[in-house]
């Protein structure tokens, strides 16, 4: 991997001053690369959550079942019940935005890394992620 220490330092400042920032060029063109040396500069703080889609988690349920909070709970202030009580709702096919709406108020300090988001074909996963980053901002 070639560090590219510029590009580290702009997605920084970038999030500094913004709470979404989209990092789009064509394929193979270092997208994942950058944000992985990004990632590991310790630029942010918090925690990071790289989330990499594949066909399997493209739709709204099984992107948030993906990211079962329980994955994050070294963050003390996450109550372990009411994670283990939201990862339970969404196996069992509760309603995805009641379930988001139970947890949020409980979400550490996370930038969320969505790699490969153009194959979400789901609108309402779409909706969901903005409807997150707009209650969690900080």
């Amino acid at each position: 991997m070639v560090s590219r220490p510029r590009i580290t330092k702009l997605i920084a400042d970038l999030l500094k001053d913004h709470d979404l920032i989209v990092v789009r060029a064509p394929s193979g063109a270092g997208k994942t690369v950058a944000l992985a040396d990004w990632a590991a500069s310790g630029a942010t703080t918090g925690y990071i959550s790289w989330v990499s889609l594949d066909e399997r988690y493209a739709d709204r349920v099984s992107f948030w079942r993906e990211n079962d909070p329980r994955h994050r709970s070294q963050g003390g202030r996450i109550h372990h019940e009411l994670i283990s009580e939201c990862a339970e709702a969404l196996l069992a096919g509760a309603d995805t935005r009641a379930v988001l709406r139970r947890f949020v108020p409980f979400i550490p300090q996370t930038t969320i890394v969505v790699d490969r988001l153009d194959l979400v074909q789901d609108d309402e996963l779409i909706e969901d992620m903005v409807w997150v980053l707009q209650r969690c901002t900080i």
